[in-house]
């Protein structure tokens, strides 16, 4: 997410206490460089996710989403799939 704001972490905070049906938000966390804000989600179905988008870029502080989804997670908190 690309964000403008004077308190990044009260921004942050409005983010991921949103609350929306069938998403969970599991990560939130600053980036440097051009994106400014990363969030892990799971969600059930892709409309869940365009329902967090529409309730997230209700914020001004938000002025640009960007979505990646991860296909399957070989390496996590320790647990290698390979």
């Amino acid at each position: 997410m690309k964000a403008r704001c004077q308190n990044f972490k009260e921004m942050a905070g409005k983010i991921v206490e949103l609350q929306v049906p069938n998403v969970k938000i599991v990560e939130c966390q600053r980036l440097a460089g051009e994106w400014c804000m990363m969030l892990k989600v799971r969600v059930n179905a892709p409309e869940d996710l365009t329902n967090l988008i529409d309730e997230m870029v209700k914020h001004e502080e938000v002025l640009e989403t960007s979505t990646t989804f991860i296909l399957s997670t070989l390496y996590e908190d320790g647990w290698k799939e390979f």
